[in-house]
């Protein structure tokens, strides 16, 4: 089945921009619709956070998704011409579990992401959100390595 729907997630890192050129191409070439997804890490999965989030967080938080709000809104506008079916999406949450549940939510047919590629001990220790969706994800997951 050809994908009618392409979630191409984005933290806005130069590995990101790369995915999301990759993507470009699969929606152009399968006159799929984009959508473009930021979720802001909410904290929620650390267990020091685990009985809330203290109040300050919270607009640090809110300010970081009007921040993503703002660059998705960019990246639509620097696309314009580019494509023709394009949204965004942006969420707060837990990063993997969030791109698992917009995936759904969008039923999307793809979801496409970058990764770091790190390896060892910063693997061991920040783990790969790319990995989390990979294994949780219900469509096929497209990874670009930079």
């Amino acid at each position: 089945m050809l994908p009618k729907k392409i979630l191409c997630c984005t933290d806005f890192s130069e590995n990101s921009e790369q995915a999301l050129e990759t993507a470009l191409e699969y929606a152009n070439a399968l006159d799929a619709h984009l959508v473009i997804t930021h979720v802001v890490d909410s904290w929620a999965g650390y267990p020091a956070y685990s009985e809330g989030i203290p109040m300050d967080v919270r607009n640090v938080v809110r300010d970081l998704e009007d921040m993503a709000k703002e660059k998705l809104q960019k990246k639509v506008e620097e696309l314009r011409g580019k494509i023709d079916k394009v949204s965004t999406l942006s969420r707060v949450g837990v990063p993997a579990e969030d791109i698992i549940a917009a995936a759904k939510d969008e039923s999307a047919d793809l979801i496409v992401m970058g990764t770091r590629g790190w390896t060892g001990l910063r693997h061991i220790l920040l783990g790969s959100v790319a990995e989390r969706v990979l294994r949780g994800a219900h469509c096929p997951v497209l990874i670009v390595r930079s």
